[in-house]
């Protein structure tokens, strides 16, 4: 990749536009790489990121599983294995997901060792964050939260919820990138690593915030905590660990943020957010994510 900032900037720009145009055009034209399911074992993928993420929905968005019906899976306690081929005609690449859980648990350590370690390398990492917005599982942990921000003198709201959420997700990426950084600093080129930025339907009119807060630009003044870690990790693996780098907004699917839902043992606090995306919108994000992927991933 060799700091080629300017490049992961205009992927990120074309699938903001495409959103913008909602143009059903691009969205056909950027399908033309999707995965497709195939029966054999071959190139190993990641898909990583902490517990609540959406990183089973976001594989299944990758396959066009989502659709009228849909029902998603729900909290993953335990490493999930799919076989897909990605790419053009012609250009097919024999594929093996992996999608890390992302809870604190014994699982997820094997899950990262039999990924990152002991001789272990993907091909490609999609690391997934959600600009807060990750679904916190355990009821023990909400109460947490919330008994964390009332004793620092701070009533629960939106804004401070996303901002402990991103707390947590930047220290699961600086141990992700860590890990990266064992596996593949010795391997020759060819590695590649997306930032899927997913739920973007839930923060969509703070996108371009939350673009400077992911993703590294060839102006480094400001950089947030993430865009350094990001930053180095690229700077770490120049001469052979990462050929291909994308930051991209996604929408697996369009579902509101409730964490008073899961707080019903707490009547005081209603954290909310909508959806703010249609339909076509938010399969123009997918699209885009699918032609990364099937691009990053071609022989």
């Amino acid at each position: 990749m060799n700091g080629d900032w300017e490049q992961v900037e205009a992927r990120w720009a074309a699938a903001v536009e495409a959103v913008r145009a909602e143009s059903t055009d691009d969205a056909a034209r950027l399908r033309r790489r999707r995965l497709t399911f195939f029966p054999l074992r071959s190139v190993p993928i990641a898909i990583t990121g902490v517990r609540g993420a959406g990183k089973s929905v976001i594989y299944d968005a990758l396959a066009d599983r989502i659709g009228g019906s849909y029902v998603p899976r729900g909290r993953s306690e335990e490493l999930e294995i799919h076989e897909v081929k990605t790419g053009q005609r012609g250009q097919r690449r024999r594929s093996t997901v992996n999608i890390v859980p992302g809870q604190v648990s014994y699982n997820r350590g094997q899950a990262f060792t039999n990924m990152f370690l002991n001789g272990n390398r993907p091909m490609g990492v999609i690391h997934v964050v959600t600009w807060g917005y990750d679904w916190i599982w355990g009821q023990a942990e909400r109460q947490a939260i919330l008994q964390y921000l009332r004793g620092r003198g701070t009533e629960p709201d939106l804004a401070s919820l996303l901002f402990e959420n991103r707390k947590a997700e930047l220290k699961f990426f600086r141990d992700t990138c860590d890990l990266i950084r064992q596996a593949w600093s010795s391997r020759p080129p060819g590695r590649w690593l997306i930032v899927a930025v997913a739920k973007a339907d839930l923060y969509w009119p703070a996108i371009d915030q939350a673009r400077n807060y992911y993703l590294p630009d060839s102006n480094q003044n400001g950089e947030s905590e993430f865009r350094v870690i990001l930053r180095s990790l690229v700077a770490d693996l120049h001469e052979g660990g990462i050929k291909h780098l994308a930051v991209l907004p996604v929408s697996s699917m369009s579902k509101p943020f409730d964490f008073s839902e899961s707080t019903h043992f707490d009547f005081h606090t209603t954290i909310t957010a909508k959806s703010v995306l249609g339909e076509r919108q938010r399969q123009a994000l997918v699209s885009a994510l699918q032609q990364t992927v099937g691009e990053f991933n071609e022989k």
